[in-house]
């Protein structure tokens, strides 16, 4: 069996794996979209789109979207 070699910085993850802590991930920053004051909305917002388009990326299930 040949052994995979992960790039530096890389997760272990399988796409279950990361479709389940991308859904955690999302249901976990649900509140801060209802707050309008919140002082990094913005960057949540983005970082909630990156996460629902990960798994069309090249980088998953591999490299995650990185939380503001």
């Amino acid at each position: 069996m040949e052994e995979i070699t992960y790039p530096a910085g890389a997760h272990h993850w399988t796409e279950e794996e990361a479709k389940a802590w991308r859904n955690t991930e999302l249901k976990s920053t649900d509140w801060i979209v209802s707050v309008t004051d919140h002082s990094d909305r913005d960057a949540y917002i983005e970082y909630r789109t990156q996460l629902r388009n990960w798994p069309d990326e090249d980088s998953f299930p591999f490299f995650p979207p990185t939380k503001p």
